[in-house]
């Protein structure tokens, strides 16, 4: 009852009238409620589900909120216990199996945090990470991320690629993945620029030769 209760406010009120929902006596259950019906971002919301994961003994309380929300302290939270136990925490016991988490990193879009996401990637394709699964597992989601990031932000992330792979690199399946989203990059680039007028189609197509080549 409470829950159609607050999709009565929302459809009839601004989600700033939200904000009297929200306080430290609120029920966990609402503010992921809220969390997942609210339309824009709202910082009271935010703030308390941070503030509550701080205190709880349960490590993932939120986690999966803030990261479908794009914030960083979700991010780095979920990073944090990946390089520690280095494995995803669905596979890491019972009570963890059912988080789904590790999917709902595919909902991060937000380039601000491409360094958080790369640090994930560098996680993800070191030699003693337990989680091998390509599609349904980190490497997926984060295949999942890129893609939509090399397509809405390639400077940014073709940036961290060069890095990444001018640092000493010595594991082939990462340099291949980091060639490949570099490549994503590039063809973005070289899209909006014929779309701009600085390219031709001819001109475009000849770069493209050239670097299947190389």
């Amino acid at each position: 009852m409470k829950y159609i209760a607050i999709e009565y406010l929302l459809r009839i009120t601004s989600e700033e009238y939200i904000d009297k929902l929200i306080s430290n006596k609120t029920e966990d259950t609402i503010l992921k409620y809220l969390s997942s019906r609210l339309l824009t971002y709202n910082n009271n919301l935010v703030a308390e589900m941070i503030a509550r994961n701080e205190k709880s003994s349960d490590y993932f309380l939120f986690i999966g909120e803030l990261i479908i929300l794009n914030i960083k302290y979700g991010v780095k939270k979920y990073s944090d216990f990946i390089r520690e136990h280095l494995t995803i925490p669905e596979l890491f016991n019972q009570e963890y199996s059912n988080l789904d988490i590790t999917l709902q990193l595919r909902k991060l879009k937000n380039v601000s945090l491409i360094g958080e996401v790369t640090d994930l990637l560098l996680t993800a394709y070191s030699k003693d990470f337990l989680d091998r699964d390509d599609v349904w597992g980190l490497k997926g989601s984060l295949d999942n991320v890129f893609m939509i990031m090399c397509k809405e932000n390639p400077e940014q992330v073709k940036q961290y690629m060069e890095k990444l792979l001018n640092a000493d690199q010595n594991n082939d399946e990462f340099i291949f993945k980091c060639n490949y989203f570099l490549s994503l990059c590039e063809e973005t680039l070289i899209s909006l620029s014929v779309n701009d007028g600085c390219w031709t189609f001819q001109d475009a197509i000849k770069y493209g030769s050239a670097k299947k080549s190389l």
